[in-house]
């Protein structure tokens, strides 16, 4: 009987993808296990780790560090993300030009997409209208079902619907925008809980599972 506490920190928007299915799955087996889930930026994931606070990490870009280690990686793709009613939602792909004359909602600079997206700006030449900025994944996607912004997340590359939210997403042409590196991480030298162990190789199924981009 497995049972005991598995502590998780992740991007929040890659709850919904990977660790919400992952612990269903786990719990149709190992129905004894709880969670405790955090959500953040890479950074805050990264120190959530190094001080023992939680067991699992799954974070874009985990930043370099010799206690860190790094079992599974995949890469997922950048999309736009706005009301079924939005002008650009018709768009097979989108291009930055497109995007900047529209508002969009991005989280604080401490975060991957929106440095990728202000290096873009500079590369092109573009300004975002950055009209709303909130760590919060909720805010954000309440504001883009309101028809008021535009939201750059990644998604699973298998599809390009977000039914349960009844939003489209529409992939981003962009060489520098387009793909975002997944990693699932653990201590490096920490003896980890049977429960653990076993939720970690379930969940690294799963980002082993979705192939990358353009393949």
């Amino acid at each position: 009987m497995v049972s005991g506490t598995v502590k998780i920190c992740a991007a929040e928007s890659l709850i919904a993808l990977f660790i919400a299915p992952t612990i269903e799955a786990f719990g149709q087996h190992y129905p004894g296990v709880g969670f405790e889930i955090d959500t953040g930026s890479a950074p805050h994931i990264a120190e959530m780790l190094l001080r023992g606070e939680v067991d699992v990490a799954l974070a874009f870009y985990t930043p370099v560090s010799a206690e860190i280690q790094v079992t599974n990686s995949c890469q997922l793709a950048h999309k736009v993300l706005m009301a079924g009613h939005h002008p650009l939602a018709g768009k097979p792909r989108l291009t930055l030009k497109e995007i900047a004359a529209h508002p969009i909602a991005i989280p604080p600079a401490n975060y991957a997409v929106r440095q990728l997206l202000e290096s873009a700006a500079r590369r092109e030449g573009l300004h975002f209208d950055m009209r709303f900025i909130t760590s919060s994944m909720e805010v954000q996607k309440t504001l883009a079902l309101q028809g008021q912004t535009l939201l750059i997340l990644p998604q699973l590359n298998i599809n390009d619907a977000v039914a349960p939210d009844l939003l489209v997403a529409v992939p981003l042409a962009d060489p520098l925008m387009g793909n975002v590196k997944v990693d699932l991480c653990l201590p490096r030298q920490r003896t980890l809980s049977m429960a653990t162990r076993l939720f970690h190789e379930l969940l690294a199924q799963r980002i082993e599972g979705q192939s990358t981009p353009g393949q």
